[in-house]
C-alpha cells in the first residue's frame, strides 16, 4: 500500500468539502491568526488584483484620497 504525504492527505480533504465551507473555514482562521490573513491577502492580491480602474477613478481620486490620508492620520496618532 503507497503511502500518503500529509499535503496529499489534506488536498484529499479539502476536496471534498463544499466550496462555501471552505471559504467559511479561511475566513474563521483570518479572524484568528493574523499569518494566515497576511497569507490570504497576498493570495488574494496575487490571484485577483484590485483592477486599474479602480486604482486610477478612485483609490488616487483627489475626492477620496484627503478622507482616505486624513483617516489614517488620526489611526496612527500622527494628526496634528
Amino acid at each position: 500500500m503507497p503511502t500518503t504525504s500529509h499535503g496529499e492527505y489534506q488536498d484529499r480533504i479539502v476536496a471534498r468539502l463544499k466550496r462555501l465551507f471552505r471559504v467559511s473555514l479561511v475566513a474563521e482562521a483570518c479572524v484568528k491568526s493574523d499569518h494566515v490573513r497576511r497569507a490570504a491577502d497576498r493570495a488574494a492580491a496575487q490571484h485577483d488584483p484590485v483592477p486599474q480602474w479602480a486604482v486610477d477613478g478612485v483609490l488616487t481620486s483627489p475626492d477620496a484620497l484627503v478622507p482616505i490620508l486624513e483617516s489614517l492620520e488620526l489611526r496612527h496618532g500622527t494628526a496634528g
